[in-house]
């Protein structure tokens, strides 16, 4: 997949070409990581590779991402609202909330 931009003086620069070109090069700043993410120690050795954190990431933390399979998601009641649906819901909302009686409260001092 490409990723296509143009220069502000009309050149075409293909991003994912230029990614993959540098992906071996050592990131500016102190993130200490090339630029494909990789962790990178001293001399440029990468120490642990993007995929093996992002592994040991998902692994410690089961609840990051919930992956399950196309056919279960019939099986749950998910409904999907269109924005002008979930603007009408919102004013439905905070109009019930506003015919409720509000409870004010006295604030009593006793010193």
């Amino acid at each position: 997949m490409s990723r296509q931009a143009t220069t502000m003086r009309g050149k075409s620069l293909d991003m994912s070409k230029l990614a993959a070109r540098n992906a071996g090069k050592i990131a500016l700043g102190n993130a200490s990581m090339n630029a494909r993410g990789d962790v990178v120690g001293p001399g440029g050795v990468i120490t642990i590779r993007r995929e093996d954190a992002s592994r040991d990431y998902h692994n410690k933390n089961p609840k990051a991402i919930k992956q399950m399979p196309l056919r279960s998601i019939g099986e749950e009641t998910i409904q999907f609202q269109s924005p002008a649906e979930a603007i009408a819901q919102h004013k439905r909302m905070s109009e019930i909330q506003q015919k409720q009686p509000q409870i004010k409260r006295k604030i009593v001092d006793n010193d």
